[in-house]
């Protein structure tokens, strides 16, 4: 047996064994209601399994009922939260099952989209620079709803509002001093606790919070023919605005993977990266970037943009100082988002350098001190592992599309 089908078979076993432990939806959990440490993101694990599993099928229908009763609507909730992730694992384990309550559930979420680019037509037409990070982030913002609305298929005016919407923040900008920024720049800082840090807010790369999740929902809505008014342009702009921050920008002599966040800086206004490294990872950092440029690149035929994707994903696993980075196992900012997404690269490429890599990465994840005590979220906990290791294991893409949620393809 080969080094990668050990890597696999094991793979498989954890998953069984972590599937088991996750069985009973009474489990007491931190945020019920949440797609990142609740009842639907666990639910997503067996959402995935039951594609090729009736007990998990009966699973996932037995943790969905439970999150139903503790759903609460609330005008503030994004795609992790509440009503829209609720919904967002229910069509994923079976819209045909689940018809009504999504339809109801549908409801809620395109007022909230309504609501988005409403706020966002007022900010623009009032001349004030910088949006709320909530204008376009993925996790409580404009496009995890977009993300859901393209997962249904339902509500194409309201999506198409939305993608408008998108394809104008990402025109430049200027702030109160006239001096140049991208459109998605925020006087909001990414740390509550460290406002001073960031006098003039920031600019975020990332795929949980930043751009690069925008531009993998303008891509996929590409891919799938949802098009607006100026859409490849607008991923020209963000993919070329991502780059000078990649291998081949300016910086490459001293290049160590993309920042997760450049800052104006008071002086000059000129957007500078913090000194330290970011480590590489799916919500902030060079993998989930990385996958996005990838995608991009394959929706607009621009193999320039996909090569670059792959040799920053190469160089930053091939770099002990990032990798030594990563310090837990999950999807979020642990070795599970790092395979996970190296899986979706590999397979879209079919570069066989991310292709060896993958039992290392699995390796990483499954022999990581802290597999048994992590939580039992999505992003943060085992079914998060758990679904990661299972992509891995079956080598086929998710059957049930749940990554979705995760802006990867």
């Amino acid at each position: 047996m080969s080094e990668a089908d050990e890597a696999r078979e094991r793979a498989r076993d954890l998953v069984a064994q972590v599937s088991e432990q996750l069985a009973d939806p009474r489990r007491v959990l931190p945020a019920p209601a949440s797609l990142d440490q609740g009842r639907p993101g666990i639910a997503l694990l067996f959402a995935e399994l039951g594609r090729t599993d009736s007990d998990s099928r009966s699973t996932a229908h037995a943790w969905l009922s439970k999150a139903a009763q503790e759903v609460r609507v609330r005008p503030e909730d994004g795609l992790y939260q509440g009503a829209t992730a609720l919904a967002y694992t229910l069509h994923t384990a079976g819209p045909s099952d689940y018809g009504d309550a999504l339809d109801r559930l549908d409801d809620v979420t395109v007022d909230r989209v309504r609501a988005f680019v409403r706020d966002e037509r007022n900010r623009a037409g009032s001349g004030v620079p910088g949006v709320r990070m909530r204008a376009y982030d993925l996790i409580s913002g404009a496009t995890g709803l977009g993300f859901y609305l393209l997962h249904r298929g339902s509500a194409p005016a309201e999506l198409r509002a939305l993608l408008s919407s998108l394809v104008e923040l990402t025109e430049p900008t200027r702030d109160l001093r006239g001096r140049p920024l991208p459109g998605w720049w925020t006087p909001d800082t990414p740390t509550p606790a460290q406002p001073a840090l960031y006098p003039r807010g920031h600019v975020s790369l990332g795929v949980a919070h930043g751009i690069a999740g925008t531009l993998s929902l303008l891509t996929q809505a590409w891919t799938e023919n949802v098009r607006v008014p100026g859409h490849s342009d607008a991923i020209d702009r963000l993919v070329n605005w991502l780059l000078r921050w990649g291998p081949t920008g300016p910086r490459t002599e001293t290049w160590s993977g993309w920042p997760g966040i450049v800052i104006p800086d008071e002086a000059d206004g000129q957007l500078r990266a913090p000194v330290q490294p970011q480590r590489p990872v799916w919500c902030y950092g060079t993998v989930g970037v990385a996958r996005a440029v990838q995608l991009a690149g394959v929706a607009l035929s621009r193999p320039e943009w996909t090569s670059v994707a792959v040799e920053s994903l190469v160089a930053v696993l091939d770099a002990p100082a990032l990798t030594g980075l990563i310090t837990d196992p999950t999807l979020c900012h642990g070795w599970a988002g790092a395979l996970h997404v190296s899986w979706r690269a590999a397979h879209t490429s079919g570069d066989p350098r991310l292709q060896v890599r993958l039992p290392v990465l699995a390796h990483a994840v499954m022999d990581h001190p802290e597999f048994d005590s992590a939580p039992d979220g999505l992003l943060t906990g085992r079914a998060g592992i758990a679904l990661a290791l299972h992509t891995f294991a079956s080598g086929t893409q998710p059957l049930s599309g749940w990554d979705r949620c995760l802006a990867l393809g």
